[in-house]
């Protein structure tokens, strides 16, 4: 709570840091889905895409009602249940693309 009475720039600092590590392991999976696509079905490519973005629209708001009804801690534990999903799907597979 200290973090609260520092100077502004301090303070957004700590924020980015602090976010850092979860932008880097969430932003992970889209890359590596659509390299695995690229490689195993090309034609499926724009489908993700599609779909990452309304999944995009409809998580936002649903993650609002989940927190409203449930509070942020449901939030946080539905998202950690997705990604490991993710984490799980994208393990068996062997991905390998100089983008990455």
């Amino acid at each position: 709570m200290a973090i609260l009475a520092a100077p502004l720039e301090v303070r957004v600092i700590a924020g980015g840091l602090v976010l850092l590590p979860l932008g880097v392991l969430m932003g992970g999976m889209f890359p590596r889905g659509i390299a695995y696509l690229e490689g195993a079905a090309p034609g499926w490519v724009p489908w993700a895409w599609g779909i990452n973005g309304a999944a995009s629209v409809i998580s936002s708001v649903a993650s609002a009602l989940l927190a409203l009804s449930f509070g942020f801690s449901a939030v946080i534990a539905a998202g950690a249940v997705c990604y490991g999903v993710c984490a799980l799907l994208v393990k068996g597979t062997n991905i390998t693309s100089p983008r990455l």
